[in-house]
């Protein structure tokens, strides 16, 4: 909530994403994804694959070859576990997406015990 929610809603009466790294907007699109699949009267039946789509566009924004976060990784595993319950067939996609998730997780320190950014992840 902290994190994205309250950057995105804020105070204002409208919706502001200009102070959000873009792969934390990429795990706010991709839970309105999860959430409409979930859902046991989804609205449409492409409305959960738009979101997928704007949470895979949100995350290629600021390249994961130069800067990652917890919410990269975050962003990584659930676009994965998505395509994972919403595409039986896509099975090399996942593999390679959850190896990338783990090389992510690696990269920021997630794998440890003493992980400073952990606290992140979990709030």
């Amino acid at each position: 909530m902290t994190s994205i929610i309250h950057p995105i809603y804020g105070d204002q009466d409208y919706p502001v994403i200009d102070t959000l790294h873009s792969h934390r907007l990429s795990v706010f699109f991709i839970i309105l994804a999860h959430g409409i699949f979930y859902h046991p009267h989804p609205p449409t039946d492409t409305s959960a694959e738009q979101y997928h789509s704007l949470a895979r566009a949100a995350l290629s924004l600021d390249s994961i070859l130069i800067e990652v976060t917890p919410a990269t990784a975050q962003a990584v595993f659930l676009i994965f576990r998505f395509i994972y319950d919403a595409d039986l067939t896509a099975k090399e996609e996942r593999w390679l997406l959850s190896g990338l998730c783990v090389r992510i997780a690696h990269t920021v320190g997630l794998m440890s015990d003493k992980c400073p950014s952990c606290v992140n992840v979990i709030a």
